[in-house]
């Protein structure tokens, strides 16, 4: 007989985070985004439960979301670019747009939201995200969030 499958909805919160201005380290906020001649851009990884509770066998993913805390826009609001990051240990140089991207628009500034991310990326192998919107966006794209750790989050509903 086979044992039916349970849901489980786990959230994550971020065990480490980085974010550059160019090729040069930043700590006062995750950067996203173009602003002073400099691509923006910031990676979170998270706990090594989440590679535990995703690796174990049979596991079927259902959904992703992620949770960060807008600080501030260049406007009134913004689009955020989220990636996907499947190392559980953050890069050392800054992301590029190269991996999975997500967008949220309209986020008004000064607001947390949670973003429910493309099925694409419903894969056992996520380990952390990436957040930039790349090289050769303008200000419009430029955007802090909060860098405390239980400001990222994320939330995966996940069978076994």
């Amino acid at each position: 007989l086979d044992t039916p499958k349970r849901t489980y909805v786990t959230t994550y919160t971020a065990s480490a985070v980085r974010s550059w201005r160019g090729d040069t380290v930043v700590t006062d906020a995750l950067h996203h985004g173009t602003y002073g001649g400099y691509t923006r851009a910031s990676a979170a990884v998270f706990p090594a439960q989440l590679g535990t509770d995703l690796g174990a066998s049979g596991v079927e993913m259902v959904k992703v979301e992620v949770r960060l805390r807008n600080l501030s826009w260049w406007g009134s609001s913004g689009t955020a670019t989220l990636g996907t990051l499947e190392s559980s240990t953050l890069p050392t140089s800054r992301p590029t747009s190269s991996n999975n991207r997500a967008q949220s628009a309209g986020w008004p500034e000064g607001v947390d939201r949670w973003v429910e991310m493309p099925a694409s990326w419903l894969t056992t192998a996520l380990r952390g995200i990436t957040l930039g919107a790349g090289a050769g966006t303008g200000t419009s794209e430029y955007g802090k969030f909060s860098a405390a750790l239980p400001d990222v989050q994320l939330r995966v509903t996940y069978r076994k």
